[in-house]
C-alpha cells in the first residue's frame, strides 16, 4: 500500500520569522484608594524562529511603563511593568492603553488595556437629591428625601457605623438612623419659613480620616404656586414718541393641575395698565404692561403688586428703565412647566 505522509505534531511545528505573544490583552490592577498608584505586569514573548523587536507606547492614563522597547531571541520573554495612579475622587476608575509594535509580519500591533478602580467604602443611593420646585404651603409639611447608605463591596469597604455626616447649609435639616440590616438611613428635609429662591448645598459623608469622602449635591427651589416671568422687566422708550414700549409679562402656574385665573393690579400708579392681548386660560397667561405718555419710572425702579386668582396670592414684579432708553426687553421664552418630584 502507498505510504501516508502526515504533518508533524503541533508541538514540533515552528513559526518562521518573529512571532509575538502577549500574556494579557486586558489587565485588572484591582482596587486602591483615591490618589494611590497601582502596579501590574504582563509578558511579551517571541514564539518565532527569528529575533523579535518591539516598542511600546502608552496613553496618558499610565504613570509609567517599562521597558519601552527590546529585542527577544526565539523562545525568550520580557516582563512589562506598568502603573496607574488613581484619581483623587472616590468611586472613580482609570484605564490606560498600551500599544506594542513589533516586526511580527502577522501581528505588527498588539494592544493591552489596564484598569484600576477606587471604589467607595459604602454604596450611597441616590447620588443627587433634588427637591424640585417646592410651594410655600408645602414647606409647612417639611418635604423630605432619604439617602440610604450600605456597606461597600470592595476590599476597602467599611461598615455604616463608621459614616460621619457633615450637615449642609441652613436651608436643610439632616437626621440619620441605623437599621438592623446594617444600612444607614439619612433623612434630609427643608426647613420651614424659607424665602423664595434657589437653595443648593452639599452633604458630605466620610470617616475619621477623610470626613468629606463622598459629596451629595442638594438642590431645591422655593416659590409661590404662580410665578411671574420675568420677575424683573426692563423698559425702553419708543424712539419717536418717547413713551415706554409695552412690556411682556407671563404668569406661570408652578402647582400641578392649577389653572390660572385673572391677575388684578393692586394699587398701581396712574398711567400704568395691565392688558391681556387675547383671552387665555390654562397654566400660562401672557400679558402686556402698557404705559401712558405721562407715566414715569424712577431711576431706582418701580415695584408693582398683583393678586393672582384662584389662590389670591400676592405677586410682585419690578420695572427698571434701561439707561439708553432704546432697547426693549424681548418676550421671555416659554418656561419649563414640568415640576420635578
Amino acid at each position: 500500500c502507498p505510504a501516508q505522509i502526515r504533518p508533524p505534531p503541533t508541538h514540533t511545528q515552528r513559526v518562521t520569522g518573529p512571532s509575538i505573544a502577549v500574556s494579557h490583552t486586558r489587565l485588572d490592577l484591582g482596587e486602591g484608594r483615591p490618589g494611590e498608584q497601582l502596579e501590574g505586569s504582563f509578558t511579551v514573548s517571541n514564539q518565532g524562529s527569528e529575533p523579535l523587536e518591539f516598542k511600546l507606547s502608552a496613553s496618558c492614563g499610565c504613570s509609567f511603563v517599562r521597558p519601552m522597547a527590546g529585542t527577544l531571541a526565539p523562545a525568550q520573554s520580557q516582563t512589562i511593568t506598568l502603573g496607574i495612579r488613581l484619581p483623587a475622587t472616590i468611586n472613580s476608575e482609570k484605564s490606560a492603553q498600551i500599544l506594542i509594535r513589533s516586526n511580527d509580519p502577522h501581528q505588527p500591533q498588539v494592544g493591552c488595556t489596564a484598569t484600576a478602580r477606587a471604589p467607595a467604602p459604602w454604596e450611597v443611593s441616590p447620588t443627587h437629591v433634588n427637591f424640585g420646585y417646592v410651594l410655600h404651603e408645602e414647606l409647612r409639611r417639611r418635604p423630605r428625601r432619604r439617602l440610604v447608605v450600605r456597606p461597600g463591596q470592595g476590599k476597602h469597604a467599611l461598615p455604616t457605623s463608621a459614616v460621619r455626616v457633615q450637615t449642609p447649609g441652613e436651608a436643610y435639616r439632616v437626621r440619620s438612623h441605623a437599621s438592623p440590616d446594617g444600612t444607614l438611613a439619612i433623612d434630609i428635609s427643608l426647613r420651614p419659613g424659607l424665602a423664595d429662591g434657589r437653595y443648593t448645598s452639599t452633604l458630605h459623608l466620610g470617616h475619621a480620616e477623610d470626613p468629606a469622602l463622598i459629596s451629595i449635591p442638594l438642590d431645591a427651589e422655593v416659590g409661590p404656586a404662580i410665578a411671574l416671568v420675568p420677575a424683573t422687566v426692563y423698559l425702553a422708550r419708543d424712539r419717536a414718541s418717547g413713551v415706554y414700549r409695552p412690556a411682556p409679562l407671563m404668569a406661570v402656574a408652578r402647582q400641578r393641575g392649577l389653572a390660572i385665573g385673572d391677575l388684578t393690579p393692586v394699587n398701581w400708579p396712574e398711567g400704568v395698565h395691565l392688558r391681556q392681548p387675547t383671552p387665555q386660560s390654562g397654566r400660562v397667561r401672557r400679558y402686556l404692561i402698557h404705559f401712558e405718555p405721562a407715566a414715569q419710572v424712577p431711576a431706582a425702579g418701580l415695584r408693582l403688586e398683583l393678586q393672582a386668582e384662584p389662590l389670591g396670592e400676592r405677586l410682585q414684579v419690578v420695572l427698571l428703565a434701561e439707561a439708553d432708553g432704546l432697547h426693549s426687553a424681548p418676550l421671555p421664552a416659554q418656561p419649563n412647566l414640568t415640576r420635578e418630584n
